[in-house]
C-alpha cells in the first residue's frame, strides 16, 4: 500500500504507490481504464512511453490478459488492481509475465 514500501503479489508482480490516487473508484477485474504510460527495463533503461507516441493512452479491461487484443500483459492486469484515479504506481513484472500470449515476434507487450 501507499508509504508502506513496495507489494509482492503471489505471481512474483511487484507494485509501489509512487503517488495514491484520490478518485472515489477503485480499479477491479471488469473495469476499463485508460492509463498513460512508461516502459523502462529492470537495469532502469527507458523503452517507451505513451507520451512519445502522441500521448495516446492504454485502455483495456481489467482482468482481460487472456483476452484477444487490446488485453493487457498479465503483469500490468494484475499490477494495476486497487489503484484509484490520478494514482501512479511503479509496477515491476517479471519476464514471464510481460509478453502477450500469441505474439511470436519475441517483443514486450
Amino acid at each position: 500500500g501507499a508509504n508502506n514500501g513496495p507489494t509482492k503479489l503471489p505471481s512474483g508482480v511487484t507494485y509501489e504507490d509512487l503517488r495514491p490516487g484520490t478518485g472515489d473508484v477503485i480499479v477491479t477485474k471488469g473495469k476499463r481504464v485508460n492509463i498513460q504510460w512508461v516502459l523502462k527495463r529492470s537495469n532502469g533503461y527507458y523503452v517507451d512511453s505513451s507520451e512519445r507516441n502522441d500521448s495516446i493512452p492504454f485502455i483495456f479491461t481489467v482482468g482481460s490478459s487472456k483476452d484477444p487484443p487490446p488485453g493487457a500483459i498479465a503483469g500490468l492486469d494484475e499490477g494495476i488492481v486497487g489503484m484509484r484515479l490520478g494514482g501512479i504506481r511503479r509496477i515491476i513484472i517479471p519476464p514471464e509475465l510481460s509478453y502477450v500470449r500469441g505474439v511470436e515476434d519475441d517483443k514486450p507487450g
